[in-house]
């Protein structure tokens, strides 16, 4: 069994992601235990699925949900402790009669009592606990030509309303050049074609106000987390290993350029402190700084995939346990998973 990452609960639950020998490619099963000792008993939950985002719920969602997640298709997952229910978002995902077939989903987010599914093609369904799963697709109307939006993350920003991080990936084109090059088996012109053809993906950041603006911001990659690291002000995290903070949305001041092909491995608010894992370096973000963690994660060949953490201990997963950080040093987890 591998472990693919996962979260602890505020109660104590954690929930993982476990490849086993049952999963094809990018699939996991989600199972879900308290530490019994330096001992994680874990309980399968579901079948084998590629899931793309696992989090825990901030507020009651009734009976046992404790957690919840998505799959690149679209099905969504309540968590209990000892239980799961699912169900396919209306319209989601790809491939399916009923799906707009917009692209996969990337991300479920809450954000407040809400909870948001992300993906391509600049999907967004939403829904409280009260209510059903509704559309709120970045309106087609603001989306630059040959463009297709990407969505990672969402907040609640200035005014109320809703900021969307992500890419805009340029659409591939086939030119007649481009047909004509693989008709003729002309492999030289045709990756040249390629090569100068290819319009440039940008960086997309976009809100919602009852209705979609497009925000100009002239950086590369994509932004993939969001976070309130001070009061009314955000940092904007990307896959390129470069922090921004901004109080409007509107400017940008770079706060953590990582260089040398680093990157953020893993960003997370745990308790109102926000930490960052780069590499197998734990930190702690302070006034736009990092600060490595003290005591540091024990060193591993292998890595960490993930970290997780509630108000009384951080965790952080490699592929074969857990080690965990309550106060002092780290202490290893073994993990089990029930046949």
């Amino acid at each position: 069994m591998k472990l693919n990452g996962g979260i602890l609960t505020e109660s104590g639950v954690y929930f993982v992601l476990c490849e086993t020998s049952d999963c094809d490619e990018d699939e996991a099963i989600i199972s879900a235990g308290r530490p019994d000792g330096s001992t994680l008993n874990l309980r399968p939950l579901t079948s084998a699925k590629e899931f793309v985002s696992l989090i825990p719920l901030a507020v009651d969602w009734g009976g046992p949900h404790k957690a919840a997640a998505i799959t690149a298709q679209g099905e969504f997952f309540l968590l209990g402790e000892d239980s799961s229910e699912s169900q396919l978002i209306p319209g989601s995902g790809f491939g399916r009669r009923d799906s707009e077939n917009l692209g996969r989903m990337t991300a479920l987010k809450q954000v407040g009592a809400e909870l948001f599914a992300l993906g391509y093609g600049g999907q967004v369904y939403r829904r409280t606990a009260a209510a059903r799963w509704s559309p709120n697709h970045v309106d087609a109307r603001t989306i630059a030509p040959g463009v297709k939006p990407c969505l990672y993350d969402v907040v609640k920003g200035p005014g109320g309303n809703f900021y969307f991080g992500g890419i805009d990936l340029a659409k591939f084109e086939r030119t007649q050049e481009i047909i004509d090059a693989d008709k003729n088996k002309d492999l030289k012109r045709w990756a040249e074609l390629l090569r100068t053809k290819r319009a440039t993906d940008r960086m997309g950041l976009r809100y919602y106000d009852g209705s979609w603006h497009q925000i100009d911001i002239e950086y590369q990659g994509a932004i993939t987390v969001m976070i309130e690291t001070e009061a009314r002000a955000w940092t904007l995290f990307s896959n390129y290993g470069v922090a921004w903070r901004t109080k409007d949305f509107q400017s940008f001041d770079e706060v953590v350029a990582l260089g040398g092909g680093r990157k953020f491995w893993d960003v997370k608010q745990i308790a109102g402190q926000t930490f960052v894992m780069v590499g197998q370096q734990l930190n702690e973000m302070r006034a736009g700084e990092l600060v490595a963690f003290d005591p540091p994660l024990p060193p591993r060949r292998d890595g960490y995939t993930n970290f997780t953490g509630n108000s009384a201990q951080l965790a952080a997963f490699h592929e074969k346990g857990i080690v965990e950080n309550r106060g002092e040093d780290w202490t290893r987890l073994r993990v089990t998973l029930a046949t």
